[in-house]
This record gives C-alpha cells, structure tokens and sequence, in this order.
C-alpha cells in the first residue's frame, strides 16, 4: 500500500472523498492520503482532496507543491494532479507536476496554482501516481503540501 501524506496548515479542514463519501479530517498537522496498491507500470487509484478554512474571513493564493518523490526518481509523467470547480469521480488527472519543491517556500516555480470555489473552500484537487514499469516503489513516503495566503 502507497501512503501519501501532507502538511496541513493548523486550523485548515482538509475535505477527502473515498469512495464519493466525504471524509473530513479536522484541524489536523497532517493528513495521509492513500492511493491503493501500485505495482510497476500500473497507475494508483486517483484521490480527491479539498480544504476549507472556517476561522477566517478568506483565503487566496492556494498552491500544492510535491517536495519528496519517496524515492522514486522525478519523472515529469510520474505524478499526476488536476483541479477542478466540479467534483467527478470519473475526472482523470491529466497534468503533471513538472518538478520537486525541493525549498519548501510557496513561490518555488514547481507548486501548482489551485483556485477557490468560494472565498473559504478549494477547488478539488485529483492527485494520483503512474508508476513506470521499471520502477519500485519501496518504503519511502510521497510528501505534498499546501501553501496560501488568508485574511482573518
């Protein structure tokens, strides 16, 4: 099993869909996601991710970077994202991060740009892994995380 997980910012809902079933994980430092099984040349099940923020007033300038592969050699078709205003469970991520955070700072150049839906609540956000056929995934852990700016 492939155990993604993320850094979320104190007081930020992070919203999850498994199996179309909305799973909220609340005020949480971070979140694992989890994308099944995943063998050589296969692709992960896709995860469906979202985060809302009650406490404040609004929040803007929303970024997901990767800053870990888990051991996996970059490859710019390795780790799919898409994000989307519409929540499809048959929406298939088509884009690819094109590099590693590897600074951790919200302007580095490889973050991705996610918009709001309302001034408190993300897009959804489609991550899933395409693992090459030469590759092994072995125990490392895929890591992402959030960046924004927020008005409270």
């Amino acid at each position: 099993m492939t155990t993604i997980v993320t850094d979320i910012p104190a007081g930020v809902e992070t919203v999850q869909f498994v199996q179309n079933q909305q799973v909220d994980q609340t005020n949480r430092s971070s979140g694992a996601l989890h994308f099944g099984t995943i063998g050589p040349g296969e692709e992960s099940r896709i995860v469906i991710v979202a985060f809302r923020f009650k406490t404040v007033k609004a929040f803007t300038n929303i970024k997901i970077g990767l800053i870990n592969t888990g051991g996996l050699s970059f490859t710019n078709d390795l780790f799919g994202i898409t994000t989307s205003p519409a929540f499809d469970t048959n929406l298939v991520p088509d884009e690819y991060f094109e590099g590693v955070n590897s600074t951790g700072l919200a302007s580095n150049e490889y973050n991705i740009d996610v918009d709001n839906r309302t001034s408190t609540v993300s897009e959804y956000v489609y991550l899933n892994i395409n693992l090459p056929a030469n590759a092994n995934f072995g125990a490392g852990v895929v890591r992402y995380k959030w960046f924004f700016d927020y008005d409270d």
